[in-house]
């Protein structure tokens, strides 16, 4: 449901929020994924640590509390899961953005260009649209006279939300394709 909200909701967080009532999506996204990651890191495994905690009373010995059990070993896995996402936030955390930069002259120190009927034209003047269509002679030797320079790299920080996301959709999706193929046939029978 959260797609077609978004859908629905693209772009209007800036103006015009009257049209679809203001939503920001980016942080609504944020949120969503900031709480897959409180389900993954600390719902479901003390879940598990909870259902899994011995009371102590089974084999005669003294009551001790499952719950106290469960947050030991939740505060264990919260901190080992913190560890390895600061060690790899820190490691991983920028982004190289290839960029092709050309070099061209620029039409706006010329006096006059033409258009596709080559008629003169002051470049100061507003266009038409008729005016953009096609090449003109002006154009074409413009065209000619780009140069193509290196690639270059912009490095960007990535968001921490963004950073945790990505990282968990890749370890994710490498898990996944490790125990995938495992399936039902590796679930105990008295659970």
């Amino acid at each position: 449901l959260l797609i077609c909200m978004h859908f629905s909701s693209a772009g209007c967080d800036g103006y015009n929020t009257k049209v679809c009532g203001g939503l920001n999506m980016i942080l609504l996204w944020e949120m969503f994924f900031v709480t897959v990651l409180i389900y993954l890191v600390v719902l479901i495994p003390f879940s598990v640590f909870f259902y899994e905690a011995d009371d102590g009373t089974l084999m005669g010995g003294p009551k001790q509390s499952r719950l106290k059990n469960a947050l030991i070993w939740q505060s264990v896995v919260t901190f080992i899961v913190s560890i390895i996402f600061t060690v790899f936030f820190f490691l991983l955390s920028t982004t190289d953005i290839p960029v092709k930069e050309y070099d061209a002259p620029s039409l706006s120190g010329s006096a006059v260009f033409y258009t596709d009927d080559y008629t003169l034209v002051d470049p100061n003047m507003a266009f038409s649209k008729s005016m953009l269509d096609g090449l003109s002679l002006l154009d074409v030797v413009t065209n000619l006279r780009v140069v193509e320079l290196d690639v270059s790299h912009i490095e960007i920080q990535v968001n921490v939300i963004t950073f945790f996301t990505a990282f968990l959709c890749f370890s994710g999706w490498l898990v996944f394709c490790i125990f995938g193929g495992v399936g039902l046939a590796s679930i105990p029978i008295d659970l």
